[in-house]
């Protein structure tokens, strides 16, 4: 159960449902996570587990994080975030999520460092 739930960026797809990006955790562990609502505010359960799509850390440090999150011309979901290194510098992490299948998640980041 978390006790941690942090919304950082939210986009309207064209009909209605909305797309929000953040973290979320228990005080130890944290993951990021993309969330989809109906245009009610409910949690599109059609969307990943019940509306959301949990990422696992992928990066080698304390953390990673969803800022920002777009909606591409195909209706993909985009988002945009950091992870750490070991070094604690912070790496560009992004995610793009097929809009025709919701359920798989998997992030991918680059070796940039100094992403903030």
């Amino acid at each position: 159960d978390a006790i941690y739930d942090c919304i950082n960026a939210l986009v309207v797809q064209p009909d209605g449902k909305i797309i929000v990006v953040g973290e979320t955790g228990d005080g130890i562990n944290f993951q990021t996570f993309i969330a989809r609502y109906d245009s009610t505010g409910s949690l599109d359960t059609s969307f990943g587990s019940e509306g959301i799509l949990l990422l696992e850390h992928v990066g080698d440090g304390e953390g990673d994080e969803f800022l920002r999150v777009a909606l591409a011309p195909n209706g993909a979901i985009v988002a945009a975030g950091y992870t750490q290194d070991e070094g604690g510098s912070k790496v560009l992490l992004t995610r793009r999520v097929n809009p025709m299948d919701y359920s798989y998640f998997k992030a991918q980041y680059s070796s940039q460092s100094g992403f903030y």
